[in-house]
């Protein structure tokens, strides 16, 4: 009888963390799709400047544009999202900041290499920036990793 208690007391435990856990994991879910969906526009965004020729690249402004009311869309579902659990506030604050990072890049430098009118010098310089500003988003991306694994053990949940 006392083996019974034990294990109806753990199964009740178990279930109360992962009930506890619902809203956090729902709330990393939120970002982990905002995540993907940006990345992969992204991505292909990029693909698609990588395989256009140089005296071309203003014709992917539509492309361009596209990618960035995607991000806009995303940041604005992010910015309306109320943190949930253990350091959720800190985990939406990283993960705005990355995503502004990325609109940041998508805004501006992409903008101006695009540019018709834009010289060889100019977008050599824009490239150097691009690279530059990639880097510093590799590096916002793992922050946010880290911060990710953080919030899940705070809030009793597993991330894949």
């Amino acid at each position: 009888m006392k083996n019974l208690f034990i294990a109806l007391f753990a199964n009740l435990f178990l279930f109360t963390a992962c009930n506890n856990a619902t809203a956090p994991y729902d709330f990393n879910e939120k970002i982990v799709q905002a995540q993907t969906v940006i990345v992969r526009a992204f991505q292909d965004f990029s693909m698609k400047v990588d395989a256009t020729d140089k005296s071309q690249l203003n014709s992917l402004e539509p492309e361009r544009q596209k990618l960035e009311d995607t991000v806009k869309a995303e940041l604005a579902k992010l910015n309306k999202l109320a943190p949930a659990g253990t350091s959720g506030e800190s985990f939406k604050t990283n993960a705005l900041a990355y995503f502004q990072g990325i609109a940041g890049l998508i805004s501006n430098e992409y903008k101006a290499l695009l540019r018709a009118d834009a010289t060889e010098a100019q977008r050599d310089a824009t490239n150097k920036i691009i690279i530059e500003k990639n880097n510093a988003l590799v590096d916002a991306q793992s922050r946010l990793i880290t911060e990710q694994e953080e919030y899940s053990k705070q809030n009793n949940f597993e991330v894949k």
